[in-house]
């Protein structure tokens, strides 16, 4: 039983990190694969070292693919998270998990995915759409972010028109704070996250709330009904401070 769950989360890390990327420098993702992975207490360093095996694999032999990876600053330092852009749907149907197989001899592959079902205590895996609509993008994007703020939204089965409003009229009201906005199409995670790249400097400076600054864009009548949505639309809102990690990260 182990043994088949420690191999499929292989499998399920490798396909998350590994979807190709070959044109997303140049056009707008359509959607990301985001691959979250909470280790065992003490296993970080193992957890990395396989992470670091496999980018290596991946310079190798020059695979055409690239993936961000991050690690939550504040709280469960246990957590990582790696994501992947697509700009088409046929990317997702590209093979990952032979990477290492074409990089190391079978018996090399056993012992670095041995770090990897030793190491990992859970792995949660979902498609996100990037939505235009519930983002308020920074004017020039940021290349390499030292941390990103990210929020999760769980919300009422049928109130997601709603929750969208709310999150629209947050955005007409916003206009200093930036993220994208993305919403589940399957697999597991939230129904919708929010990212904000930023720096640690500029979190010194601790914004208005969203929710005031929808009162003071639409005056206290209509910003309290306004904010009322997203009171009756979100079950779970869960907020993360996650710190870039490049060294984790690959780009072709």
């Amino acid at each position: 039983m182990f043994r088949r769950i420690a191999l499929k989360s292989a499998t399920a890390l490798c396909f998350g990190m590994a979807v190709l990327a070959g044109s997303v420098q140049a056009q707008q993702p359509l959607g990301y694969v985001v691959t979250q992975v909470e280790v065992e207490p003490g296993a970080a360093g193992q957890f990395e070292t396989f992470v670091r095996n496999y980018k290596a694999a991946a310079e190798a032999i020059d695979w055409p693919t690239a993936w961000t990876a991050s690690q939550i600053a504040v709280g469960n330092t246990n957590s990582y998270t790696f994501v992947s852009a697509f700009t088409s749907h046929s990317q997702l149907s590209v093979p990952s998990a032979a990477l290492l197989s074409q990089a190391h001899s079978a018996d090399e592959v056993v012992e670095i995915v041995q770090d990897l079902r030793e190491s990992v205590k859970s792995l949660v895996t979902g498609t996100y759409y990037l939505r235009e609509d519930l983002s308020n993008p920074f004017p020039q994007a940021m290349s390499n972010p030292e941390v990103f703020v990210t929020i999760g939204v769980n919300i009422e089965p049928g109130t997601n028109l709603d929750f969208e409003y709310w999150i629209q009229r947050v955005a007409d009201a916003s206009d200093s704070n930036f993220w994208n906005g993305l919403v589940k199409g399957y697999g597991e995670g939230f129904n919708y996250v929010f990212r904000t790249p930023t720096s640690w400097a500029a979190l010194d400076q601790a914004p208005t709330s969203p929710q005031q600054r929808v009162l003071d864009q639409y005056g206290p009548i209509a910003g309290t009904a306004i904010t009322d949505l997203a009171a009756g639309s979100a079950v779970e809102a869960v907020y993360n401070l996650v710190v870039n990690r490049p060294e984790l990260s690959y780009t072709p």
